[in-house]
């Protein structure tokens, strides 16, 4: 038998009250922990960043075989490229993608893509690995000066087949995120330079996730033999192949106006 109610009640009130006040300060103790947890995390990623070596970053190079004899007069002496010979290139975009840039006898010459047969990427992925953070945070901020109309930027490494993705803003952009790709193949290759995001759609034809820059686009890997390639060679037609998983991140992630460049 309860003899005062009204006591009781309030008792029951107060411990409620009691523990609600109770979650809230664990609620409290918890975020405030996780925010340290951040914070910390983000010292030590900055800290990490600060004290790595700058990397040499290049585009990608390609093995070619020069078709026909290509001769030079050069003040330093006549050189001769015999038909057959097997070339380094180090950059096939000159004068509007006419010409590259290749090594032969420890010397830089120039050749008419129309005298090379494009044989296969030379990747260095597989044998020196990835840039790290503050390469790519130096590449974008320091050497190249990219800015973007977006709050995002995204920097796709043609020889460590990455799409490097940025956020912050001209000279402040932080690395946040990297995706493994597969760019254009030897024979239709992806050309270096700026572009921007001109518009996203689900599909276009068979392609999914479809986010298009200057008549190309990233979009998901189409058919099967994913595995071998990508994140290691190259084997598009120009567009940036990613997983499926990955290209349902940077379909919806990354904003109509956002620059790209390929390098």
């Amino acid at each position: 038998m309860r003899l005062n109610p009204g006591n009781d009640g309030e008792s029951r009130f107060l411990e409620r009250k009691r523990r609600v006040l109770l979650l809230l300060a664990l609620l409290f103790f918890c975020l405030n922990g996780l925010n340290a947890i951040g914070m910390r995390r983000s010292v030590f990623a900055a800290n990490a960043a600060s004290s790595q070596k700058i990397q040499k970053v290049h585009t990608i190079y390609w093995k070619a075989k020069v078709h026909s004899t290509v001769s030079y007069n050069l003040a330093s002496g006549n050189v001769t490229i015999p038909a057959g010979t097997e070339v380094l290139v180090l950059d096939r975009n000159y004068s509007y993608g006419k010409a590259s840039l290749i090594r032969y006898n420890d010397r830089n010459l120039y050749v008419a893509n129309s005298r090379l047969t494009w044989i296969e990427d030379m990747t260095t992925i597989e044998a020196e690995g990835d840039y790290n953070r503050a390469t790519k945070e130096w590449f974008v901020n320091k050497k190249c000066r990219l800015s973007s109309r977006t709050e995002y930027l995204v920097w796709v490494s043609l020889d460590k087949q990455r799409v490097n993705v940025f956020e912050g803003k001209k000279g402040s952009w932080k690395l946040t995120k990297w995706l493994l790709c597969s760019t254009g193949a030897a024979e239709t290759p992806t050309k270096t330079g700026l572009h921007k995001v001109s518009f996203k759609r689900e599909y276009v034809d068979s392609l999914h996730n479809y986010v298009e820059f200057s008549g190309s686009g990233f979009h998901a890997w189409p058919g099967g033999g994913m595995e071998k390639t990508i994140g290691k060679h190259t084997a598009s037609h120009g567009c940036t192949r990613l997983t499926h998983y990955s290209s349902k991140w940077f379909y919806d992630t990354i904003p109509v106006g956002t620059t790209v460049y390929f390098f």
